[in-house]
């Protein structure tokens, strides 16, 4: 009864409690220290986010110039670079027509693209920001009397 208990504690031994200050100083402080990981864990993971919604938008964007190529609106950059697409899929009538001021519809310098999508026109012009160059002027004789002497 009674005495097969207390040998089993005898036999086991005391539990003895011993006092470690380090130990004590790490558990207070673990409470600082885990807080700031669960925040950093925190940033961390917002940042992840954003990075991936950053990657899913130029995704998403690509897969919609990838679709708009494929219906025949290219990248106007790309065709002006000797792409094999059409510059013209829409029509446009001669009224809506918008020229840059200065510049003649037959002028080497400008290059138009139309771009047709639901119904919805978009024309894009580019044109040389530098300035045309100016016919020379015939040459008039000066008369007589500015001539200076003449020489015999």
């Amino acid at each position: 009864g009674r005495r097969a208990g207390r040998r089993r504690v005898a036999a086991m031994g005391r539990a003895t409690l011993v006092f470690d200050p380090q130990a004590r100083k790490e558990f207070i402080t673990g409470f600082h220290k885990r807080k700031v990981e669960r925040r950093q864990k925190a940033r961390q993971r917002i940042a992840d986010e954003v990075r991936q919604e950053r990657l899913e938008a130029r995704r998403e964007k690509r897969e919609q110039l990838k679709a708009l190529r494929g219906i025949g609106l290219g990248d106007p950059l790309l065709d002006a670079a000797g792409g094999s697409q059409s510059r013209s899929t829409g029509r446009i009538s001669d009224q809506s027509k918008v020229e840059p001021p200065g510049l003649s519809e037959d002028d080497d310098r400008i290059e138009s693209a139309t771009y047709d999508f639901d119904g919805m026109v978009a024309t894009t012009v580019v044109s040389s920001l530098e300035p045309q160059p100016e016919p020379e002027r015939p040459r008039r004789p000066r008369p007589a009397d500015k001539r200076g002497p003449s020489n015999p």
